[in-house]
């Protein structure tokens, strides 16, 4: 246990030490020498406040013991960015940002706007007029929007219809006369695009995975189980979420085999995921937050926790990323929030 004693000295001088404060009182003047033992840490420390920049590490006297960091995954209480970077991610390197109303699960982007899907329709919210919302789409065929994908190559979207068991691609933003394919199941969960070659990929909750050609082209069937939500690739992989077995896994884009992947942050019912600024973004949801990954799996970033402050979640669901901005939706609080990336 830390023992600290605070002692003030009252003298007058002629000439007071450099390193003493001096102050004027009914002109005479003094030096107060303000005097701590115990705690450590910088010319504040000790004050009984823990301000100024001092966190449990520079100054315990004032900030309290750090926890113990126990590397869990979670953003435990009493672990921060400062004492536990495993679990709470590295300061500062996405930050709140802002937020507007909507009630989303999955988000795409085409690069300029967010669409946001709920209850067969997509909304497209207006980024550079303060989200306002510019259409919605609610199409009578297909009769389900399940899940959608837009294709960064050649800018058309797949939409997953899992009552009729097809894929709808359209030339545009859900325009008239889209050309569709049968995928020959009903328990189709999500929908991704290669942003290279346009290769669709769908996921099962069965614990399958099939690759098309925007033509119906069947390339590759993964049979490995799990209880898939959704998927993203980055062109030369895969990046399916299994939300039941709380894992993330990485397979070969052009041939389905799986790769190595070790995810250093524990989840708990991932769903939706994203490739923007170089890494993997996924929702957490069981953990109120979202993860970033390196494409290897290493946990680089811990986004969030629960609440129903800024920068917290409810219920984390559908996240998508433009320019400098990540968006990710909580259909709970009836919310997007925007956070911003800050220089490194």
């Amino acid at each position: 246990m830390t023992t600290k004693t605070h002692t003030t000295f009252r003298i007058r001088i002629n000439c007071p030490p450099a390193q003493d404060a001096a102050k004027n009182i009914s002109g005479d003047i003094y030096a107060y020498i303000n005097r701590t033992s115990g705690g450590g840490g910088g010319a504040s420390c000790g004050d009984n406040s823990c301000n100024n920049g001092e966190t449990c590490s520079s100054c315990s006297a004032d900030c309290g013991t750090c926890s113990s960091c126990d590397n869990d995954g979670v953003c435990d209480t009493g672990e921060g960015p400062d004492n536990c970077a495993n679990d709470c991610g590295g300061s500062g390197s996405y930050s709140y940002y802002n937020q507007f109303d909507a009630t989303a699960q999955k988000l795409q982007t085409d690069g300029n706007d967010v669409f946001g899907l709920n209850n067969n329709c997509v909304k497209q919210y207006d980024v550079s007029d303060s989200y306002k919302v510019l259409n919605t789409y609610c199409p009578s065929d297909p009769s389900s929007v399940n899940s959608f994908a837009y294709c960064q190559n050649n800018g058309k979207w797949a939409v997953l219809d899992r009552n009729n068991k097809k894929v709808y691609v359209y030339s545009s933003a859900f325009g008239s006369s889209p050309t569709s394919f049968a995928i020959g199941f009903s328990d189709g969960a999500g929908i991704g695009c290669n942003p290279d070659n346009n290769d669709v990929y769908v996921v099962r909750g069965s614990g399958e995975i099939s690759a098309y050609s925007q033509t119906g082209t069947e390339k590759w069937t993964y049979s490995g189980g799990g209880s898939f939500n959704d998927i993203a690739s980055d062109g030369d992989y895969v990046y399916p979420t299994d939300a039941g077995n709380g894992r993330v896994l990485k397979l070969s884009a052009s041939s389905g085999t799986r790769q190595t992947f070790s995810a250093s942050a524990e989840l708990s019912n991932p769903t939706f995921i994203t490739v923007w600024d170089g890494k993997l973004f996924l929702s957490d949801t069981g953990n109120y937050r979202i993860v970033g990954y390196s494409k290897s799996g290493s946990s680089s970033q811990i986004i969030g926790g629960q609440g129903g402050g800024n920068g917290k979640f409810q219920n984390p669901r559908g996240v998508t990323g433009i320019g400098s901005y990540l968006y990710s939706s909580d259909p709970t609080r009836g919310i997007i929030q925007i956070f911003q990336k800050q220089s490194n």
